[in-house]
């Protein structure tokens, strides 16, 4: 079930799941490839807030560049699987 999840849906289920408060202070900004679709998204972290839009990689205003094999390994990451491939 969880593979049939769009990037879309497991970005909102990151954003719905941060700790507001304790990320108050943080500002981050992403760029997630999915190498398996050739999409590119941009989450930022502010204000508590986590949002994403799709956006053309670029390395010059984001922070971290993460490329990832598939979508199914967004949520590993998420989960704390730092060792799969």
């Amino acid at each position: 079930m969880v593979g049939q999840l769009s990037p879309e849906q497991m970005f909102d289920v990151l954003a719905i799941s941060v700790n507001g408060p304790r990320a108050w202070d943080l500002d981050l900004t992403l760029d997630v490839t999915f190498l398996d679709t050739a999409t590119n998204y941009r989450p930022t972290l502010r204000n508590g807030v986590l949002v994403y839009r799709d956006a053309a990689p670029d390395e010059s205003t984001a922070q971290v560049t993460v490329r990832l094999a598939t979508k199914l390994r967004l949520l590993s990451l998420a989960m704390g699987d730092n060792t799969s491939p």
